[in-house]
């Protein structure tokens, strides 16, 4: 086995040339290319097989994406000896494992020389959330597809929504859907049934893989909305809701600093709290529909008051609300949805490597260190994303540019621009949160499918976070954290 200087550019690994250092590499250049191959005949980085080794002339237009790196070239029988080494000892009780050792095709994907493998899975464990969604709307939708066409054609919302949550509620909540067709093209505004905004990220999730897969609806230029826009539905709710209702007021400030609707509840309702809240539900339903989820739910406040002196219409307090945060600058749909995390530790006392240094955290990952141990006994876990998404985040310390560190990151967590990584859409990575640390260093928040594709996602671009000596910690829906430290490997180190 060989070890040698190599270069990682653009999801692919490439050998140093011994005459050149990493800051002479601009324009074309010719370099040995490290070949992965596939699962018949491959290897997982940063181990190579010499066979796979070819010469190539490469573009690089972008030196500041170069990570060095060291690769390990090996020939096909040192790499197979070991390989097959690993297998007889590491994959039993893996519910993809045959038991046949002498086939090695599919672990040359799989299992890294290290020992890692980022897709054993054990009997019983739950489907990934995100590859069912996949199939979903790409298999099973994509076959509906001239119904939803038609039932957006006769404005029929309720047979679109049916049609939808047939197979959506399989892996999430109910979803209301509004099909609209806006400047010649199909537009699906997407809500949680009931309303609620804590849902906001699901429908964004929901909304990526629908507008991101290379499906029949993105070919004829659909695109879902995670929201519902201001002015798409009527209000249609139970109680008689119209413009000249006298039934709240709006303040632009508070007693606690912050925009009130004041709801009057009318005395006949308030023995009945089923009624009660219904009438709530439909002011809230009116005026959604009139201003939009972003408006509605980002601004304002709603408080219940005893009098129904002042009162104004419907009409006007819509208007005055509309008025105010025109002034104010947008907050994109979810994103008003933040929660500031700066404790250190879990509930269980583990530390959470880097939070203890942050002095400013934007984010919209739920609080880790909220979750109870009277959460972790109840039945199922403490939070909706909790079952559907494997929570990371990477803390690099010492940034001196924290915008090209930034650039840099995300544009390889952008599955777009790996060919690679197209091929399995439930590698897609979502940015929800970004914080300051008091060492000059950053922590990014991240939300991720599952934590073994997660694994294999960062082994995927394992020099670029090994360049700024990133750590990364996952938390999975057993409530488990672990953090790793990037160097040519990723190494467990709790």
């Amino acid at each position: 086995m060989q070890q040698l200087k190599g270069i990682f550019y653009h999801f692919n690994y490439y050998i140093l040339p011994e005459d050149k250092t990493i800051e002479q590499l601009k324009g074309q250049v010719t370099l040995q290319k490290l070949g992965v191959g596939d699962e018949d005949l491959g290897s997982i980085p940063p181990y190579f097989i010499d066979s796979l080794v070819e010469t190539v002339t490469v573009d690089i237009d972008n030196p500041s994406h170069i990570a060095p790196c060291n690769v390990f070239v090996l020939t096909k029988d040192e790499y197979d000896e070991r390989l097959r080494n690993l297998v007889e000892t590491k994959c039993k009780g893996c519910s993809s494992f045959s038991g046949d050792t002498s086939d090695l095709s599919g672990h040359y994907i799989e299992m890294d020389l290290d020992g890692m493998c980022c897709l054993r899975r054990q009997p019983g464990d739950r489907v990934i959330y995100y590859d069912v969604l996949y199939y979903i709307i790409g298999a099973k939708l994509e076959k509906q597809y001239e119904k939803i066409k038609k039932c957006i054609d006769k404005g029929n919302d309720k047979k679109l929504t049916k049609i939808f949550n047939k197979e959506l509620t399989h892996v999430m909540f109910p979803v209301e859907l509004f099909g609209r067709v806006v400047d010649g093209n199909y537009v699906l505004y997407a809500r949680a049934c009931a309303g609620a905004p804590e849902f906001a990220l699901d429908l964004q999730f929901l909304a990526q893989v629908f507008n991101d897969m290379p499906s029949i609806f993105v070919k004829n230029g659909w695109k879902m909305v995670p929201c519902l826009k201001g002015g798409v539905v009527k209000y249609k709710g139970k109680t008689k809701l119209n413009e000249n209702s006298k039934v709240a007021y709006f303040t632009e400030c508070g007693e606690d600093g912050q925009s009130e609707l004041r709801v009057f509840i009318p005395e006949h309702l308030r023995s009945n709290e089923r009624k009660a809240y219904r009438y709530v539900q439909d002011i809230e339903n009116y005026l959604t529909c009139a201003l939009g989820e972003e408006m509605y739910h980002a601004w304002f406040t709603i408080r219940y008051i005893d009098s129904d002196i002042a009162l104004a219409p419907l009409g006007s307090v819509v208007e005055a609300i509309s008025n105010y945060y025109q002034k104010l600058p947008p907050v994109p749909f979810p994103e008003m949805f933040q929660i500031d995390m700066t404790d250190s530790k879990n509930i269980t006392g583990t530390p959470l490597a880097g939070r203890e240094k942050i002095v400013q955290l934007a984010s919209m990952a739920p609080n880790l260190t909220t979750i109870t141990q009277e959460d972790l006994k109840k039945d199922g876990p403490p939070a909706l994303w909790l079952t559907h998404y494997t929570f990371g985040y990477i803390y690099i310390p010492k940034v001196e540019d924290i915008s090209a560190i930034q650039e840099d990151l995300f544009w390889h967590f952008d599955y777009r621009n790996n060919k690679t990584v197209q091929q399995d859409k439930s590698n897609l990575t979502l940015l929800v949160g970004q914080g300051l640390c008091n060492d000059g260093g950053v922590i990014f928040d991240l939300l991720l499918p599952n934590k073994n594709k997660a694994l294999d996602r960062f082994r995927g671009i394992l020099p670029v976070l090994k360049k700024y000596n990133a750590q990364i910690s996952l938390l999975d829906e057993s409530y488990k954290l672990d953090t790793y430290t990037c160097g040519d490997k990723l190494e467990k180190i709790n």
